[in-house]
């Protein structure tokens, strides 16, 4: 601890790295805690060593730890110098992840990276002297700052701090905006896709679109472009913000107003640039999003185009196959009601079939002359076959009412009973009927075989 405080530099810089971007710090805890009481840093510097733990993929935390300052002791008004402060912030930057090898086989791959970077500065009134400690920087911002203090030093000219910081985040600042660019580029393409596709109709309702294939990774892409422009307003919103109090905080401690070669207001003015570009960027985050947002509506109004197009093909084929079913269930009926009529043929023919089987040796006479007879006792033909066609007729009729009477206490719907018992009543109507034109008929034949008895 002696050691680091014996140092003539006016300013130490202490950089902490990892191993890569998914690893944590490489440097041990005790370590690390001996760094902090060396130069006794306050407790909220551990806000920003917390984010960079062990992770397995990009991290979707994209929020910063607020601007912290704190400080040491009070500024005197009769010292040049000024007061004891420290002061930490973190930033987020993007980066080229050198893994292009991955594009050729997953073409959706992002080329891009985002990572961050906490800095700390404490300034010691009593030494005149500056100590920074990076955590996880990246290449320029480390070199910038190396190269401002080298400058300085050759030079002879004063170190400022707020200059110092200046420099480091505006080496983050061409990346953004191509990466902004690189968004810009991929939403256009899926914009174009759309937009200047043609349909073959513009009368037919539901006109495919001939060059144009659609599915949900269209609309999976578009997703992530959208997340993607949510978190740089989270990440520019910070970075405007901590940009904001080092301004603040440099026309606060500025040791050299009224002065001839005074260049806090360089460094202010600096300061405000970078929070012009900022808000630039912040703004052309919110048109990227406005405009991501009607190509998602779009991509989503065409999935559903899809869909009703789809949709209509189905309705189509269906209908189709109702007609075939209709078709069928017509030729069903025709078939059962000609199988219904035969069965009646058949129970009204099949009694009389069986008894002049009986007397068919007796019923029928052929003289010698060729003369065709009947026999004087034929009408017991009818006597017989009559009553046994009634029979068979009403025990067919019988065997219908016990059957739907079964399944109508099955199905148990009184719907259903009281068309049963129509059914059944107008049945035993037409039973009668029947049964009347029978004892007609036999009544007929009967008194005409009387008749020629007679004769």
């Amino acid at each position: 601890m002696t050691l680091l405080y014996a140092q003539p530099d006016a300013c130490q810089i202490f950089s902490i790295y990892q191993k890569n971007s998914y690893s944590r710090l490489y440097i041990t805890y005790d370590l690390f805690e001996w760094l902090l009481s060396a130069f006794s840093m306050f407790p909220a510097i551990w806000d920003f060593v917390l984010p960079f733990r062990f992770q397995t993929g990009e991290s979707a935390d994209v929020g910063s730890p607020p601007f912290k300052f704190g400080n040491i002791e009070s500024v005197f008004p009769e010292t040049p110098k000024g007061g004891s402060w420290e002061l930490a912030y973190s930033f987020r930057y993007v980066v080229r992840n050198q893994r292009e090898k991955q594009l050729e086989s997953y073409p959706d791959y992002d080329p891009w990276s985002i990572r961050q970077t906490a800095v700390y500065q404490q300034y010691q009134r009593s030494n005149d002297k500056m100590i920074f400690v990076l955590i996880a920087p990246s290449d320029p911002a480390r070199q910038s700052l190396e190269a401002a203090i080298g400058q300085a030093k050759d030079s002879g000219k004063e170190l400022n701090a707020f200059e110092l910081h200046g420099g480091l985040i505006s080496t983050l600042q061409d990346n953004w905006r191509l990466y902004i660019r690189g968004l810009e580029q991929v939403l256009k393409d899926q914009s174009d896709r759309v937009t200047l596709a043609q349909v073959q109709s513009a009368e037919e309702p539901l006109s495919p679109l001939p060059d144009l294939v659609l599915n949900f990774l269209d609309r999976q892409r578009i997703k992530r472009v959208e997340d993607k422009i949510l978190d740089l307003e989270v990440i520019f919103g910070s970075l405007l913000d901590t940009l904001s109090k080092l301004q603040r905080q440099s026309r606060r401690f500025c040791l050299c107003q009224g002065h001839k070669n005074c260049t806090c207001s360089l460094i202010i003015e600096e300061l405000e640039e970078q929070m012009k570009e900022v808000q630039l960027n912040t703004k052309r985050a919110g048109i990227l999003h406005k405009r991501v947002q009607g190509v998602a509506q779009i991509l989503s109004d065409l999935l559903e185009y899809e869909n009703a197009k789809s949709l209509s093909g189905l309705m189509q084929e269906t209908r189709n196959e109702h007609g075939k079913v209709r078709i069928l269930t017509e030729k069903s009926t025709h078939d059962a009601a000609a199988v219904k009529i035969l069965t009646i043929i058949t129970l009204i023919y099949l009694p009389i079939t069986v008894v002049s089987g009986f007397f068919s040796t007796q019923l029928v006479h052929v003289d010698d002359n060729g003369t065709i007879s009947i026999a004087k006792d034929a009408w017991w033909i009818a006597v017989v076959t009559v009553p046994l066609t009634a029979a068979t007729l009403l025990a067919w009729q019988l065997w219908l009412y016990s059957s739907n009477k079964r399944d109508s206490k099955q199905k148990g719907g009184p719907i259903f009973e009281k068309a049963f018992s129509h059914n059944s009543l107008w049945s035993r109507v037409k039973m009668r009927e029947r049964l009347r034109w029978f004892w007609g008929q036999f009544s007929g034949a009967r008194n005409r075989q009387r008749r020629r008895t007679e004769v």
